[in-house]
């Protein structure tokens, strides 16, 4: 079989969320990124888990998934949730971090996610991580 290799977003970005990533009290503030981006771009508070395929075409559901705790809670997110699709998103040439677009850190003192950002392309990453930077008030929360 052939390698899973990702396709770079359109103009229009499709970032996802789902409750043990935030939302719904994250969902204003990624309103706010997709405004920010624009050209259509919207935020979807998706009914799947995190899956590398989300990210496939042709049934390609999200170009982003966004983890943000609204003001400062915790997410709901364990490491062992995301290690392995950190992994994947990046070999498939996706891009992964965490909100401050530093690479995800695990085996910590604490195994909470404190937040994340995974793309399917590097420079969809970015134009994210761009808007998400002019969207405050947010806060990263911190692994204990």
């Amino acid at each position: 079989p052939e390698p899973l290799r990702y396709e770079p977003a359109g103009a229009a970005v499709r970032i996802g969320t789902r409750p043990w990533l935030g939302a719904p009290g994250n969902l204003p503030i990624l309103e706010r990124v997709a405004a920010t981006l624009g050209d259509g771009s919207r935020v979807i508070d998706v009914d799947f888990s995190l899956n590398v395929r989300s990210f496939v075409p042709p049934a390609r559901r999200v170009d982003a998934m966004a983890g943000i705790g609204a003001g400062g809670a915790a997410l709901d997110a364990w490491e062992w949730d995301i290690a392995a699709v950190d992994l994947i998103v990046r070999e498939a040439g996706g891009a992964s971090t965490d909100l401050r677009g530093r690479r995800l850190r695990f085996n910590q003192p604490s195994p909470h996610v404190g937040g994340l950002l995974l793309a399917s392309d590097p420079g969809t990453h970015a134009r994210v991580l761009d808007a998400l930077a002019s969207a405050p008030p947010w806060t990263e929360v911190r692994a204990q």
